[in-house]
């Protein structure tokens, strides 16, 4: 039915109210004559029977349920403990990772948030958001090995070699979609290359 995301538009808000009668029927009334047009029932034909034989689920129903859904993606929301920015740590190995995951994370909150305020630092570019991005895909198969590593009370040799292994092979295949991701790959790649080449 053509007219129900019209009519249903912002249900999420006002759904709740499709509970009082003369809501409901302002709602059925108008899909009745839809469901009577579409069917080519005769007008003697109650609501509830024209809107089931059109097919059609009825309007106060569908603006419950927008209502209840929203609701309870509210709620969901409300019970998980909000994310904040995360500040690099030069002695914290991957900091600056962690750093630039959780700013993209939040970056859809933070810039009307600056935009607040006059005096703030300015956001980013859409640009610069697509380098970080591609930085972070970058640096990701670093945090993966640090990761291995640090859970261990000491490296062998026997498990750095393949380490190093998956980390060229890693780098060889991965695309990057900016000059700034292509020139950080090849930076990784040549230092895996000065410290681990006799390997």
């Amino acid at each position: 039915m053509v007219i129900e995301p019209i009519m249903t538009y912002g249900a999420s808000i006002w759904g709740h109210a499709a509970n009082k009668i003369y809501n409901k029927k302002l709602l059925l009334k108008t899909q009745r004559g839809f469901a009577l047009r579409s069917t080519r029932s005769f007008k003697n034909v109650s609501t509830n029977a024209a809107v089931a034989l059109a097919g059609f689920v009825p309007l106060d129903l569908k603006a419950l349920e927008s209502c209840e859904i929203e609701g309870a993606r509210i709620r969901g929301v409300s019970r998980t403990k909000p994310l904040g920015l995360i500040q690099s740590v030069c002695t914290r190995w991957n900091s600056v990772f962690y750093q630039l995951e959780r700013f993209v994370e939040l970056s859809e909150i933070i810039t009307p948030i600056l935009l607040k305020y006059p005096k703030a630092p300015t956001m980013l570019t859409a640009q610069q958001l697509k380098f970080i991005k591609d930085l972070i895909n970058i640096l990701r198969p670093l945090e993966v090995i640090t990761k291995e590593i640090s859970g261990e009370d000491y490296v062998t040799a026997s498990k750095i070699i393949p380490i190093v292994s998956c980390l060229t092979g890693t780098y060889n295949a991965m695309k990057t979609s900016t000059d700034i991701g292509a020139k950080s790959g090849t930076l990784i790649m040549d230092g895996l290359k000065k410290i681990f080449g006799n390997i």
